[in-house]
């Protein structure tokens, strides 16, 4: 279903009706191992950010949960490193949300650590969507 969920995501995009896409990488969120699949839908959504000129969100929640066993590894369940891996080569404008449940979240640890992962992958997010 990663495909149909990437087609899904990009024909969103392609609507117009979008800024941005929070949680683009969230089909990552499950059990299963990274594959070529999980590739191939990362590439139908970055090449309609990039297409659209719409910002994908790097999702700061994600790093505020605990890290878990994964088939492919421990991590924490999103943000997912090889999504944003392919990213840093993509010329896809991306925010940092900090999807904060919490007025404590709003600026947080985990919203720093979010900036320094970017930084670390040589992304420079924006800091505002423009109406």
């Amino acid at each position: 279903l990663y495909l149909c969920y990437a087609q899904t995501v990009a024909e969103g995009m392609r609507t117009g009706l979008f800024k941005a896409v929070a949680h683009p990488e969230l089909y990552m969120f499950n059990p299963f191992a990274w594959n070529d699949d999980c590739r191939r839908a990362s590439d139908i959504i970055l090449d309609a950010a990039v297409s659209t000129n719409t910002v994908l969100e790097y999702n700061a929640n994600g790093l505020r949960r605990a890290q878990v066993e994964f088939p492919d590894g421990v991590r924490h369940p999103y943000p997912c490193s090889r999504f944003w891996e392919m990213a840093a080569r993509a010329p896809v404008r991306v925010i940092v949300g900090s999807d904060c449940h919490d007025p404590a979240y709003l600026w947080d640890e985990a919203v720093a650590l979010a900036y320094r992962n970017l930084h670390a992958l040589g992304i420079e997010p924006i800091t505002e969507l423009m109406m």
